[in-house]
């Protein structure tokens, strides 16, 4: 599965977890990159106005 590679999960880690966790993990992928995106962009915004 996707989110085995992407957070390195070996396979016994997958096969243990609930399908209803499994179902929700693109949702929370999703928002995990969402919330990363925007403090990357605050980050940025503030070093901007660091510079001057």
């Amino acid at each position: 599965m996707w989110f085995a590679e992407r957070w390195g999960w070996p396979p016994s880690v997958v096969d243990e977890q609930p399908a209803w966790i499994i179902e929700r993990l693109p949702t929370l992928a999703t928002a995990f990159d969402e919330a990363k995106d925007a403090v990357n962009e605050r980050a940025a915004k503030a070093a901007e106005q660091a510079r001057g």
